[in-house]
């Protein structure tokens, strides 16, 4: 699979929409659901209806709008774009370990010598 260019996709939506403040009337606001769980506070030791209430706020606050959908997606066990980047990241990282740990060892073993 091909790696994913996220910013294109900002760069069109960012092309059509401008600069602009402001929602048109009858718009729809999409909001990711992971996007509100890493960003909305829980009030400490809330209910349901608390918590609730603080997601339901944040939204108004922020999207001033009525007509928001909050979309929770989830990603099957079959190979997708998001899971190769995810490995791609992963192999990287392993691999300046790994090139860290070799250097390491090289020198021990240079200054045995």
């Amino acid at each position: 699979m091909r790696k994913t260019q996220k910013s294109l996709t900002y760069d069109v939506i960012e092309s059509v929409a401008g600069s602009q403040q402001t929602y048109p009337e009858e718009s729809t606001v999409v909001v990711d659901g992971g996007y509100l769980l890493r960003r909305v506070i829980w009030p400490q030791h809330g209910s349901y209806s608390d918590v609730y209430s603080t997601y339901v706020t944040y939204v108004q606050k922020h999207h001033g709008t009525n007509n928001v959908v909050i979309v929770f997606d989830g990603y099957s066990d079959a190979p997708s774009t998001k899971g190769m980047e995810q490995n791609r990241r992963a192999m990287k990282l392993q691999s300046q370990r790994s090139c860290s740990q070799m250097i390491c060892l090289l020198q021990s073993i240079k200054k045995d010598s």
